[in-house]
């Protein structure tokens, strides 16, 4: 007694299976502490990053940096939440946006502030029409696309 067979009929040690729980255990404790979310890409102005009706996963938990996309709560409609890359994190002056055009007048960012924008430029509502969001407006950042199934994997920041 104390071990088990596997598929393969090799002995796996009582020891080697706590091991491999503990392990899937603390797995789960360490992304449950981050608050990880599903949410539905609604509109097209993160395309073609993602696009409308994906499935995203997000960690409410981790601090966004510049090049990470992010839910955020639209500053002047509680509420209501919207998909945008970072293009700017605090202490950072945003004058470029990532397709190289130029914002009109260079926006300092003072500390628990970030602009946001959309990967589709011309299609977007961001931080160009409504300033800076705050770290509380910001629900979490998108790490996985979880479906559809052809489209899911990794969501990649554009450091």
């Amino acid at each position: 007694m104390g071990t088990e067979t596997n598929y393969h009929r090799r002995r796996i040690g009582r020891f080697a299976l706590v091991g491999a729980g503990a392990t899937a255990g603390a797995a789960a404790i360490a992304i449950g502490g981050l608050r990880p979310f599903r949410a539905i890409v609604r509109g097209d102005s993160m395309e073609p990053t993602l696009r409308e009706g994906d499935v995203v996963l997000v960690f409410a938990r981790i601090t966004p940096r510049t090049g990470d996309v992010v839910v955020v709560e639209r500053p002047e409609r509680m509420g209501f939440e919207m998909v945008k890359r970072v293009a700017g994190s605090p202490g950072e002056v945003v004058h470029i946006l990532p397709d190289g055009s130029r914002l009109p007048d260079p926006v300092p960012l003072r500390e628990g502030e970030w602009f946001v924008i959309g990967d589709a430029l011309e299609g977007s509502t961001d931080s160009r029409a409504f300033g800076p969001v705050t770290r509380k407006s910001i629900r979490g950042v998108v790490r996985l696309v979880l479906s559809p199934r052809d489209r899911a994997g990794r969501v990649k920041p554009r450091r």
